[in-house]
């Protein structure tokens, strides 16, 4: 399934998570994460599953050295569980645990571990809810217990992606909901207290299709996120970027794209008091999908924007700054064969300056 995550980690090198085929279990995914050095040489891989599918949608390296991973497992008769997987700093499992009802599907889409090092986890459950999605938020101990668990949304689909700890101590998430708003989906926050309960929430967005993918604190107590829209912009699906207030009331907002679909997966801060986001687009680039990473001031201005791909269907999904002022980035490439056969998909991480440019690529676990 590509790279989903990657995160620099303390020792100057970088984490990547994944996932992968199995074909000893039949064909199901097996997550893994692979270690790299500074130049991307692999230190170790890891692969993590059982004998159906196991997928992992976002990692962290907690306080011990360590990586928590947080996705959700394919059960025997179809069913999805949350997931949290607590490795070590060599990839060896510690633990492991699963979430959710018995009826319906729990995932997980984000992890941050906590302050007092338990762990904030957000994502998606079906279980107990009429056959429609709520956003789901977990606060789990440092032993993966749940400390309290809640709720998010309305009568139709509701999905969290992202969340943050705040610098008070409590959290705030972001996703898209279709319960409330003008749009038939609108991007969606909430702000959560150190208990895990709604102190407000806020749609964002205009008539039609628009999503919240990734959110993170600023340095003057309020927040950027990034997502996708279809109500704002000059093409079908623009990326979207909002720069926000302590209160969620919206600084400025901008698109970004051409008469293609545009998407930003993720955004951070960057040094300079600007951002870096990474998603794909179509209107740039080789003009099938490519990965897309742009670099903002702290108006939401480009000031370099870049493409990545071969002419397959490429995407960033994480970004990151690293301590030298580049980036770290990681991603996937959908194969097309010579008569337009879907081959799988592929991983990718690179390493990029300052200005963008790539100074190693890495597609493969083999050292």
């Amino acid at each position: 399934v590509g790279a989903t995550g990657v995160e620099e980690t303390a020792d100057g090198g970088y984490v990547v998570l994944g996932g992968a085929a199995n074909v000893a279990s039949g064909g199901y995914t097996d997550c893994w994460l692979m270690k790299l050095d500074p130049k991307g040489n692999v230190q170790w891989f890891a692969t993590f599953g059982g004998n159906t599918s196991d997928i992992g949608n976002s990692v962290y390296q907690t306080s011990d050295g360590g990586y928590a991973v947080a996705g959700y497992q394919v059960l025997e008769e179809n069913h999805a569980d949350a997931w949290l997987l607590k490795v070590d700093a060599n990839g060896i499992v510690q633990w492991q645990k699963s979430y959710g009802g018995d009826e319906g599907d729990d995932f997980f889409n984000s992890v941050e571990q906590t302050s007092d090092n338990g762990y904030i986890l957000v994502g998606g459950t079906w279980s107990d809810n009429g056959g429609d999605s709520d956003g789901w938020a977990l606060k789990l101990n440092s032993q993966g217990q749940v400390e309290w668990e809640q709720d998010f949304g309305g009568d139709n689909h509701d999905f969290i992606y992202s969340v943050e700890q705040t610098k008070d101590g409590g959290y705030v998430a972001v996703g898209k909901t279709s319960s409330s708003g003008a749009g038939l989906t609108n991007g969606w926050m909430v702000r959560i207290n150190a208990l895990g309960q709604v102190q407000w929430q806020k749609t964002y967005g205009g008539d039609s299709y628009d999503t919240i993918n990734s959110i993170i604190e600023t340095d003057d107590g309020g927040f950027v996120v990034a997502g996708s829209s279809y109500s704002f912009g000059t093409g079908n699906e623009d990326a979207w970027i909002m720069k926000l207030d302590s209160t969620g009331a919206t600084q400025w907002q901008k698109s970004y794209g051409g008469q293609g679909e545009d998407l930003a997966f993720f955004i951070e801060p960057t040094k300079d008091g600007g951002y870096i986001a990474a998603g794909r687009t179509s209107s740039y680039g080789t003009g099938t999908m490519d990965a897309w990473v742009l670099k903002l001031n702290s108006s939401g201005d480009i000031q370099w924007q870049k493409t990545y791909g071969e002419g397959n269907y490429d995407l960033a999904s994480t970004i990151h700054q690293t301590d030298d002022g580049g980036y770290i980035v990681s991603g996937g490439t959908y194969v097309i064969g010579p008569n337009g056969e879907d081959l799988g998909k592929e991983f990718w991480v690179a390493k990029l300056d300052s200005n963008g440019t790539v100074e190693w690529i890495r597609a493969t676990w083999e050292k």
